[in-house]
């Protein structure tokens, strides 16, 4: 693009961004749109938000691999539809939609409440947030198909609110990965990596309804406060068994003072060993979709 359309593109984001009252700017593409041009409405953007509220309230997001050090503290880095295999050090999103990026009533769906709700697990126990685009139909509806699987997801969440909101990931993000193997160490060395994972290793990876389900064993983790949470993402009548949980793992557990599952008034049964920590899932602790239990006092 050349200099004048450069510049056309620049005013007409600083329109956007002093004349509407906006929280979020996306850019699709790598790095910067047309470099300095790009730079500056971000610079104006953030200075916008901080002479209206006193304080930096809205996030720039977009596919910025390879910038500086400084210029990552103002960028959120985004994955289009794939989610990193470990935890990233600085916050990142990844983006999906059921179909297309638009309405589109020839293509079936990829997606459904249960693997939305799995794929949101994995990544907010990687420090990440999913940004999830709605097809709307000509007239601005939702379509009945989006609405309701969009319900379920909103069902799921009322329930498991305490394991979501002001959430952090926790040195592991999961355990069990790919299945239980008895005699697998406990570690979390292969989850936490520093820096940022590769563009071609992670976009376009994505899990879909006709992926193969997860292992019952394997889960995710978040916490909050001092409560540890387990996302069990394909939940089964067995003996949980969690090693990176276990009391002489390299994690620095504690004793386990008590476990709940969310939404469920019903007892849970769990032992905590040397070597992991196992709930007891009985079928009065089954859920529709992923089931989280709050663990207090092993952090």
């Amino acid at each position: 693009m050349d200099k004048k359309n450069a510049q056309n593109w620049e005013d007409r984001h600083r329109q956007l961004i002093t004349d509407y009252d906006i929280d979020f700017l996306w850019f699709d593409g790598a790095l910067f749109p047309h470099g300095e041009h790009g730079k500056k409405v971000c610079t104006e953007f953030f200075n916008n938000s901080l002479n209206e509220n006193g304080k930096v309230e809205c996030i720039v997001g977009g596919k910025f691999w390879g910038i500086s050090e400084a210029e990552q503290k103002g960028a959120l880095l985004d994955f289009e539809r794939g989610i990193p295999e470990h935890i990233l050090e600085r916050p990142w999103q990844s983006i999906f939609t059921s179909t297309s990026w638009f309405y589109d009533n020839y293509k079936e769906s990829r997606m459904n409440a249960k693997v939305l709700i799995e794929m949101f697990a994995d990544i907010i126990s990687k420090n990440g947030n999913m940004l999830l685009n709605i097809e709307l139909l000509p007239d601005g509806s939702i379509p009945k198909e989006q609405k309701d699987m969009f319900d379920e997801i909103g069902e799921w969440m009322n329930i498991n609110a305490d394991a979501i909101y002001s959430s952090h990931n926790w040195l592991a993000f999961g355990d069990n990965l790919g299945g239980y193997v008895p005699d697998r160490k406990a570690t979390i060395s292969d989850q936490t990596k520093s820096g940022d994972d590769r563009k071609d290793k992670v976009s376009f990876r994505e899990r879909t309804k006709n992926s193969p389900a997860y292992d019952p064993s394997e889960v995710r983790f978040t916490v909050v406060d001092d409560k540890l949470y387990i996302i069990v993402l394909e939940p089964s009548v067995i003996d949980l068994k969690i090693p990176v949980l276990g009391l002489k793992s390299a994690n620095g557990v504690k004793k386990a003072k008590g476990i709940r599952q969310l939404g469920n008034n019903n007892k849970v049964d769990f032992e905590q060993n040397d070597d992991c920590l196992v709930i007891k899932v009985t079928e009065d602790l089954l859920t529709k979709y992923a089931s989280v239990y709050e663990i207090k006092g092993i952090l």
